[in-house]
């Protein structure tokens, strides 16, 4: 169950719970007025039956799976013979926030594509169509460079640096909208840190805008294939080590949390999901502060955490909360 599964439970439940605290006991029966659907055949049976699979679709989801496989056995290759305590290395999550000033100044700064004065990142929007980037893919940006700038002092071994972000298909393939199942897709996007280090905010942001426009049906049903098989969840494995460059964006906070959930007792007063799995993962949550736009918490060890409070492009725009 993704995000979309679970915030429609909780929401259902809600609801059976505010009608039970407000109307007698026997009219407080809640109906559904579409029953969830949980197969995941409902799924499988979209792709097959989708007409948007288009050839030239096909030969970039098959491109981009060779691509994925590839990196996959360079982090394996990659991955050192440390000793315990280094990968026991101390690390822990610290909840980040971006002011609605702050979003505005990255988005005045990065986001405007029409003004944009590099050639090649000019030339990379045209050549593939970029239109916009989006306050998601800025923020991403930033994190995603800042680890990667880190990454590259603590462990200079490893010449790659990956982003994995969980998107929401449901938008691009058709299935019914009560479907319950998970359907936030794993989006890994990968370069080296040189080449990280070298870009723009904004050829960043329009890097991981293109790679989600890529996200198409044919690409979902290659992706599928290839998450199904055993030794690629061995080999992606290998992304997670602590000693890698990783981010992952689970991106929860355009979910209505605080103005949808009532279980009769009112709305709730603090939401927050803690980021505890491994160094790189993180969980971005709505808020209800006028002047803080987004709470971001994710797992850091504590070497790269201190590269970032020193990192200046970071610093101007993110700040710790705790």
């Amino acid at each position: 169950m993704d995000g979309n599964g679970i915030w429609r439970f909780y929401n259902t439940w809600a609801k059976i719970c505010y009608d039970a605290s407000m109307k007698p006991r026997a009219q407080a029966v809640y109906k559904a007025s579409e029953a969830p659907v949980h197969c995941r055949f409902t799924v499988h049976a979209s792709l097959d039956n989708s007409s948007d699979l288009l050839s030239t679709e096909i030969q970039v989801a098959k491109s981009k799976r060779l691509d994925l496989e590839n990196v996959f056995l360079q982090f394996v290759a990659h991955k050192r013979k440390a000793d315990l305590t280094e990968l026991e290395a101390p690390w822990r999550m610290h909840k980040f926030g971006l002011s609605h000033d702050a979003l505005f100044k990255l988005k005045q700064t990065h986001g405007n594509l029409a003004q944009c004065s590099a050639v090649h990142t000019r030339d990379f929007v045209t050549k593939h169509g970029i239109s916009f980037v989006s306050s998601n893919d800025l923020i991403c940006a930033i994190f995603w460079r800042a680890i990667s700038r880190a990454n590259a002092i603590t462990n200079p071994d490893n010449p790659l640096t990956c982003l994995m972000l969980a998107c929401d298909v449901r938008n691009r393939i058709n299935v019914p909208s009560t479907y319950t199942g998970n359907l936030s897709f794993p989006l890994i996007i990968h370069m080296t840190k040189d080449m990280i280090c070298q870009q723009t905010v904004t050829e960043t942001a329009t890097h991981i805008r293109h790679e989600i426009n890529n996200i198409t049906p044919a690409f979902v049903q290659e992706m599928l294939g290839l998450m199904s098989c055993g030794k690629t969840m061995q080999n992606l494995v290998s992304i997670f080590d602590p000693a890698n460059s990783f981010l992952s964006a689970s991106i929860t906070s355009g979910f209505r949390m605080y103005e949808m959930i009532n279980f009769g007792f009112g709305k709730p007063a603090h939401i927050d999901i803690p980021a505890y799995l491994k160094p790189g993962f993180s969980i971005w949550l709505p808020t209800r502060s006028n002047k803080t736009a987004i709470f971001i918490n994710i797992a850091l060890r504590d070497d790269v955490f201190r590269l970032m409070m020193n990192d200046e492009e970071f610093r101007t725009y993110i700040d710790l909360i705790h």
